[in-house]
């Protein structure tokens, strides 16, 4: 094999370059792609610059221009465009620039495995099959084909008298990155088609750790009751987060507030789930117990109050209590749920919380009550229709006066 330099590969003959082509579903397709592979970040980074139509009739370039404007604005351009099997879209732009259209993407992966991320994505940018080596010394990326011209943080080669291709990079580079150009003879241009930028809607660091870090589907038998019960936890957070507010605005201060010089915990457990309860906090604290909660809600309240309890007796992945903590005039209040949601944070396997604080501090996990049923995501699950209904309105009706018996 033999080293080539951008400007040889730049010099394939015209008849090779007229028959080039990248990926051009949706009927268009760029002169030029770059690609950045992040393994360490599972993350890939694609800009296409220059879009062109393949399109023969004005009109029907200018209705694909807005699809894809309207694709993108959905984050979907790349779901359609490529069809990736690891990767899914967390930003995509479409922009005029210089004269041209260029559309940015940045995909995640929870595939860790650098072979099939890298076949997935440079396959389908270069509609064709590649191949993957990784050796000590260089991760080698390679396919047949006289075209494209390729630039970038790699070494590019070509068989002797082959189209044979690789692009290899040092093994230990943290970006593995390739730009992909073609000469597009032809072409409608879509700039003047193109009606105004636009982006994907944002996504937050939490929602792309998701993506990323995502644990195994839960079980298709579990499932469909988590799914349920998360609609209810979700709704006792809120329930005996406004209980003790109210009870905070009553009495002036909060349930067990003052009572130690340590934080005050509390379990909120009912008779089924006691036994699962384990105090694993290392650090000094007291704890009450769920009845004198209880009684000191109603106390403050002056009033009998209805008892809510995790709807699931026995634990699986993750504690089926409650816990309430005071420390000083700061409380804070969690429950325990299966998914993220878009607003949960993820403590392990199948296990989310989300918890509530009369003290929120910016960039802490936990939210004001206020600003969680806000949340357009909460409202989505906590207002959702469980499937199972009456099973979970039974099963909180036999724990309404759990401590009161």
């Amino acid at each position: 094999m033999r080293k080539i330099t951008v400007f040889l590969i730049a010099m394939l003959t015209i008849s090779a370059l007229a028959n080039a082509q990248f990926n051009e579903n949706l009927n268009v397709t760029p002169e030029e792609i770059f690609v950045g592979v992040y393994p360490k970040s599972q993350y890939v980074e694609l800009i296409e610059y220059n879009i062109l139509s393949t399109r023969t009739e004005e009109s029907k370039a200018t209705n694909d221009i807005l699809r894809i404007k309207s694709l993108v604005e959905k984050g979907d351009y790349c779901k359609e465009k490529y069809g990736f099997k690891y990767f899914q879209s967390v930003e995509e732009e479409i922009k005029k620039d210089r004269g041209f259209v260029e559309i940015h993407c940045n995909l995640v992966t929870q595939n860790k495995n650098l072979i099939e991320v890298m076949k997935d994505v440079f396959g389908k940018v270069l509609k064709r099959d590649v191949e993957i080596t990784i050796s000590k010394e260089d991760i080698g990326l390679h396919f047949y084909g006289n075209y494209p011209n390729i630039g970038g943080n790699n070494s590019a080669f070509t068989k002797k008298d082959s189209d044979q291709r690789a692009v290899f990079w040092k093994n230990g580079t943290p970006n593995l990155e390739a730009i992909f150009s073609i000469k597009q003879e032809e072409r409608i241009p879509l700039v003047d088609k193109l009606d105004g930028n636009a982006k994907s809607p944002e996504i937050s660091i939490e929602e792309i750790n998701k993506l990323k870090f995502d644990s195994k589907p839960i079980d298709f038998m579990l499932k469909p009751f988590q799914d349920d019960a998360d609609i209810y936890r979700l709704r006792h957070v809120k329930y005996y987060g406004e209980l003790i507010e109210e009870y905070q605005k009553k009495v002036g201060k909060l349930p067990f507030q003052g009572e130690a010089d340590v934080p005050i915990n509390v379990f909120i457990a009912n008779s089924e789930q006691e036994q699962y309860v384990k105090d694993e906090n290392p650090f000094p604290h007291e704890t009450r117990s769920c009845k004198s909660f209880i009684e000191e809600l109603e106390k403050g309240l002056g009033r009998k109050i209805d008892e809510y309890y995790d709807p699931q007796f026995a634990p699986v992945d993750k504690p089926n209590f409650y816990i309430y903590m005071v420390e000083d005039d700061t409380y804070y209040f969690a429950v325990h749920i299966s998914q993220y949601y878009g607003f949960a944070y993820k403590v392990g396997e199948h296990y989310y919380k989300v918890e509530i604080t009369n003290k929120p501090v910016l960039g802490c996990r936990a939210f004001a009550l206020n600003d969680l049923v806000a949340n357009e995501k909460y409202t989505i699950v906590a207002e959702a229709v469980p499937m199972k209904e009456e099973f979970f309105e039974d099963r909180e009706k036999q724990f309404l006066n759990e401590t009161k018996r």
